[in-house]
């Protein structure tokens, strides 16, 4: 694999099922729930878009942002998240409501990342 770029790109759909956490020297000063938060080459609306460059296990083309930019672009989207009931709801492939908790969501995610398989042998 030596002198080829190994570019992992990752996306998704979330529709309205997007947490977001901005924490400093680990305490958490912004917490969003909602639709993708705007931040550009990441994610915005419906959806998580974004490259990893494998070797450097960096985001392609991120650039740094501003702690006063990280607020401004959660104050700009902050909905009504209830910390309090953690059942994220949505409709099912036949039209049925349903739910998940938060953490079921977050285990079901763990599990995708899981799956993802690199051969690097290619």
């Amino acid at each position: 694999m030596k002198d080829k770029k190994r570019i992992l790109l990752v996306s998704g759909k979330c529709s309205d099922l997007f947490d977001c956490e901005y924490k400093v020297n680990g305490e958490v000063l912004k917490e969003y729930g909602g639709y993708a938060l705007e931040f550009e080459g990441l994610c915005g609306g419906d959806y998580i878009f974004f490259e990893v460059d494998l070797d450097t296990g960096k985001i392609v083309n991120w650039k740094p942002i501003s702690h006063e930019d990280v607020i401004k672009t959660f104050e700009a989207e902050e909905d009504e998240y209830d910390e309090d009931n953690e059942d994220l709801h949505y409709t099912d492939e036949n039209g049925k409501s349903a739910s998940m908790t938060a953490n079921e969501v977050n285990e079901s995610i763990q599990k995708m990342l899981n799956s993802i398989k690199i051969d690097n042998e290619k």
